[in-house]
């Protein structure tokens, strides 16, 4: 009975942050946002190692990382507004917490095993297939033709897939609510998209 009551004030102590922080009423709310309201004005990513360039609104804060594992490469470039609140959580002045809502490009090496967009989507766990409803689309986004599918775990999530020759690419998207600019931008972002 004990436990039950713990995990009861848990979930409800989980609510209750979870609405604050989305209506701004704790002391950490993230800032207005000014995402995609810069007037065409963007920033330019390039990486000659995985032929990858893209744009993306002012606004966003991009971090790089290898989450490899052993048997092979796995290098994530992540988007998030930069906001007040995301400023404190990356530099640790809060609590360690659930990421904030994202533009993720996720590069998986590919020439060992030379696999399709689908063979990566069915088969690999990183790509959140197996949390949503099985529909997998192929879709052209700016100049790449590519799988899409949604997925819902923490967030609501989207994800379009292509594979080269030496590398997936997997470029994802996750929000709160349908209305959320994130999903505009990750638009914008996607039709910048260039890959070698």
């Amino acid at each position: 009975m004990k436990r039950i009551i713990i995990a009861i004030v848990a979930l409800l102590a989980l609510g209750w942050a979870s609405y604050a922080l989305t209506r701004g009423d704790g002391p950490l709310s993230a800032e207005p946002s000014s995402v995609g309201q810069t007037g065409g004005e963007a920033e330019s990513y390039s990486s000659g190692r995985f032929g990858l360039s893209f744009e993306y609104p002012k606004g966003y804060y991009l971090e790089e990382r290898e989450v490899s594992a052993a048997e092979r490469l796995h290098y994530q470039i992540v988007l998030t507004e930069d906001t007040e609140w995301n400023r404190r959580l990356r530099s640790g002045e809060v609590p360690p917490t659930e990421g904030p809502t994202s533009i993720t490009i996720d590069v998986f090496q590919n020439d060992l095993d030379q696999d399709t967009a689908r063979g990566f989507i069915t088969g690999s766990n990183n790509s959140n297939y197996k949390l949503g409803d099985g529909v997998v689309a192929t879709t052209t986004r700016g100049s790449l033709e590519g799988l899409e599918y949604s997925w819902s775990g923490l967030y609501e999530g989207r994800s379009f897939v292509v594979a080269s020759p030496r590398y997936i690419y997997m470029f994802s998207v996750t929000r709160l609510d349908p209305s959320d600019r994130i999903l505009k931008d990750f638009n914008e972002v996607m039709e910048t998209v260039s890959i070698e």
